[in-house]
């Protein structure tokens, strides 16, 4: 995923991270290939480095290497799809989700390359806060940021400057106007393109920091990413047909400004792509985790609470009992 793929255009790759009950989680990993890719496929002779190569299952093993330890594929088939294109499903699963390490959602960090992946944390929250981030009881899983060494990260920002300071890498009107001549072939080469990064829980989800679609629907999932060609942007026009936006995706500015002010609002509006800004020097809120609540399955309980004491704190003022299932998990009998 990410930079190369958001580029490369007649590629779709749907995955969705699926928590089970005890703590492990199942990943499926859907990824097309295009006619138009295939067809380019036939006239080369390094079939190694083809577009169809991504799809067989030894590179669905290279990429199980890549994503953290314990993880084993379970299936994986491919098979023809609309327009001719084809594709691969890939199933893996992995017996403790905080060992899944996966490709960064976090297209708007600055140094993309140098923290482009992310890794998932799974723990309980003992502590009822103050601000909204978290509630006794609850469990959270954290998203948290990779360096190329493997160093996590528990907050992701942009670069700091004052509001309304210019950018110091600002491209001139020469070098916009040579992107700008290419944005049409960009335009072009991304029919049919679609990324997405699903996160989806055994129980309805309770909160999303930064922002979640359906709220009050009890939905199990949300996008870490979410980004086609039919996505629109903050005036109800294609994002494929925004001049600015594409000028910036072609240049890989992937915080912009444009950018930006169409993702921003994606929690309220789901024609807009789910594009979060966090490490966008734009991104001036304080709360720069991935943080995502729900309640603990009988599992989950009795790995992460039982024994333990919560505080379900109000105003600053503790209130502190022992834990227990009937108060704070989710009972499937009930859902």
């Amino acid at each position: 995923m990410g930079l190369a793929l958001l580029l490369a255009g007649c590629i779709q790759i749907d995955v969705t991270v699926r928590l089970e009950t005890d703590g492990g989680a199942t990943i499926t990993e859907r990824l097309r290939i295009s006619k138009y890719l295939l067809d380019l496929d036939a006239q080369q002779k390094d079939k190694a480095q083809s577009f169809t190569a991504l799809l067989s299952k030894s590179d669905a093993v290279r990429r199980m290497k890549q994503m953290g330890e314990g993880l084993r594929l379970v299936s994986h088939g491919v098979r023809p799809a609309e327009g001719g294109s084809k594709e691969s499903i890939a199933v893996y699963k992995i017996a403790d989700l905080n060992g899944l390490v996966y490709a960064s959602p976090l297209l708007a960090v600055r140094d993309y390359p140098g923290m482009n992946r992310v890794a998932f944390r799974l723990e309980p929250v003992l502590k009822s806060t103050r601000y909204g981030t978290g509630r006794a009881g609850q469990v959270r899983v954290r998203v948290l940021g990779l360096t190329r060494s493997g160093k996590r990260i528990d907050g992701v920002s942009g670069p700091r400057r004052k509001r309304g300071e210019p950018e110091p890498d600002a491209a001139t009107p020469a070098e916009l106007q040579a992107y700008r001549d290419i944005v049409p072939i960009f335009r072009d080469v991304m029919k049919g393109f679609l990324v997405r990064l699903r996160f989806e829980t055994y129980c309805p989800i309770e909160q999303f920091l930064p922002g979640m679609r359906g709220r009050m629907a009890n939905v199990r999932h949300v996008d870490l990413l979410s980004f086609s060609d039919q996505d629109l942007d903050r005036f109800g026009g294609r994002c494929v047909d925004n001049q600015e936006i594409m000028l910036d995706v072609v240049r890989r500015d992937l915080g912009s400004g444009d950018i930006f002010a169409t993702a921003r609002a994606f929690a309220g509006n789901a024609t807009v792509p789910v594009f979060l800004t966090c490490g966008s020097g734009r991104f001036w809120s304080d709360r720069r985790n991935l943080w995502i609540h729900f309640r603990p399955s009988r599992p989950l309980f009795k790995k992460l609470f039982e024994g333990k004491k919560l505080d379900f704190a109000r105003q600053g003022r503790p209130n502190i009992r022992p834990a227990t299932f009937k108060e704070i998990g989710w009972h499937e009998d009930k859902k």
